[in-house]
């Protein structure tokens, strides 16, 4: 064989070689690289519960009311946030028809709570429809309302169990000693006692706030 011809085939075989090398170094450098993560799709706008847990699903709200200015707190709460589309805000009031823990309670007092009960029984659609007047704008809520009676907070607690509420929201009413010990204090009822969590929103500036 010449010496040109072997020259060239000594040249070419180099050439070879050199090319496999690069390849091969570039192939382990990319087994050894990390991949960047796919991102995820674009999630669902999370609503923060009380106490800063995040809730994306829908959820279902129950929101009650009694005309109080504390209550007017509450509902101003619920309609001032943005809730995941789908969410269900029920509106409920309840007629008030235990008589107060007072021993001895007179017929004359009790003649009162029956014609107190019968102006209650007027105002309840009047305190519902002014609740959801002020919820019906809210974007992917939709709003049901329910008028209860019976002791406030057994009223409340049951329905809230009835319609499986995520949530309960309600105004302190700010009752001062003397109402706490003759009714009861609804929200802390419910607080205690309900299967869902329990927002109470107070309204700072009531003159019985406590």
């Amino acid at each position: 064989m010449a010496p040109t011809t072997i020259f060239i085939i000594g040249i070419v075989t180099t050439a070879l070689l050199m090319i496999f090398t690069v390849e091969t170094v570039v192939l382990l450098r990319r087994s050894g690289e990390v991949q960047p993560a796919a991102l995820p799709p674009e999630s669902t706008p999370v609503q923060a519960m009380p106490g800063g847990r995040p809730w994306a699903r829908p959820m279902r709200v129950m929101l009650a009311v009694d005309g109080s200015p504390c209550s007017q707190a509450a509902i101003q709460s619920v309609s001032a946030r943005a809730w995941p589309a789908g969410t269900e805000v029920e509106v409920a009031t309840v007629v008030h028809t235990r008589l107060p823990n007072i021993p001895e309670i007179t017929l004359m007092g009790s003649a009162a709570h029956v014609q107190a009960l019968e102006e209650d029984r007027e105002r309840a659609p009047v305190r519902i429809e002014a609740a959801r007047r002020a919820l019906v704008g809210l974007p992917g809520v939709v709003v049901h309302t329910t008028t209860l009676e019976g002791d406030p907070a057994k009223s409340l607690l049951e329905e809230a169990e009835r319609w499986n509420a995520d949530l309960v929201v309600l105004g302190s009413h700010g009752y001062g000693p003397v109402k706490k010990m003759a009714l009861g204090s609804v929200s802390q009822a419910v607080a205690t006692h309900a299967h869902c969590s329990v927002e109470i929103v107070r309204c700072p500036g009531h003159p019985e706030a406590t």
